[in-house]
């Protein structure tokens, strides 16, 4: 592990149950993605979101980086 990555606050990466509906029954808070792990990695296969970092063999992302990628992503409202 870098220098860089064990400076971080554990707070600043997200797993990938953090971001999509997985098979993780107890959870704190929603997912932030109401997409499945599949498309995640899919969108990451395309380079439609970010690279992983992969720390312990987990996937994690930087809070940073999907925050940026939610900002830069247009918003679909649907129609009552």
């Amino acid at each position: 592990m870098s220098l860089q990555m064990a400076e971080m606050v554990p707070a600043q990466w997200l797993s990938t149950s953090d971001l999509v509906a997985t098979r993780r029954k107890t959870r704190r808070y929603p997912p932030i993605f109401n997409i499945s792990e599949v498309t995640l990695w899919r969108w990451v296969k395309r380079g439609y979101f970010p690279e992983p970092r992969y720390i312990g063999g987990k996937a994690f992302w930087s809070l940073q980086e999907v925050t940026e990628f939610i900002d830069a992503s247009p918003t679909r409202r649907v129609s009552a």
